[in-house]
């Protein structure tokens, strides 16, 4: 039970079952029977305790200023990075890569009118990985920076971690509920639909 885990095995549970999500693909035999009314009873105190777990208090908790860390994780395949660490302010890189993603729609829009019946995607990731962007992870006393283990599809179990320190007042936008993503969304819309329509 939740109760008599420590907060270090109750992550690790929770990086396991985002490591199995498959959002793109039709469920599998374990989604089905999670969504049976039964089965989600069943597990609706597991769940309660898990809430109540003090190791739990902080995942409703606004960003931690003081505990930043940039992880790096090792490349499977050209190992690790030669050149220093650079932050650099990202308006140019985010810009150039949103006009990349509406410039790859409209090419997705294309196939789409040539071939309404194949499925191609675009890139999955909604994070914007634009040139000058960084981004950081809480980390937790005693078991470190969440990114190292915390993120789907982590493949890699080597990791370089900096403490960083936030200067100034930055810019931060929370979601705490699907009412903020909205928001989000409504202010900086980007439809992409094309490019993403067999992936999302």
């Amino acid at each position: 039970m939740p109760a008599e885990m420590s907060e270090l095995e109750i992550l690790h549970c929770l990086a396991y079952a985002v490591d199995c999500a498959r959002y793109w693909e039709p469920p599998d035999e374990e989604d089905l029977i999670f969504v049976r009314p039964d089965v989600a009873a069943a597990l609706r105190p597991v769940a309660e305790a898990l809430l109540d777990s003090p190791h739990t208090a902080w995942w409703t908790e606004p960003i931690d200023r003081l505990n930043q860390n940039l992880v790096e994780k090792r490349n499977p395949i050209y190992g690790w990075s030669d050149l220093p660490l650079r932050i650099y302010r990202a308006e140019d890189g985010l810009e150039q890569w949103r006009a990349e993603a509406l410039d790859n729609e409209r090419q997705f829009l294309e196939y789409q009118i040539e071939d309404p019946d194949r499925h191609i995607g675009g890139e999955w990731w909604s994070i914007p990985f634009a040139n000058g962007t960084t981004e950081t992870t809480r980390a937790r006393d005693g078991i470190g920076a969440l990114g190292v283990f915390l993120e789907e599809d982590s493949s890699s179990n080597e990791a370089r971690v900096q403490p960083v320190r936030i200067y100034g007042a930055p810019r931060i936008y929370e979601i705490t509920g699907p009412q903020d993503w909205a928001n989000l969304v409504d202010t900086y819309p980007l439809p992409v639909p094309a490019s993403r329509r067999s992936v999302w």
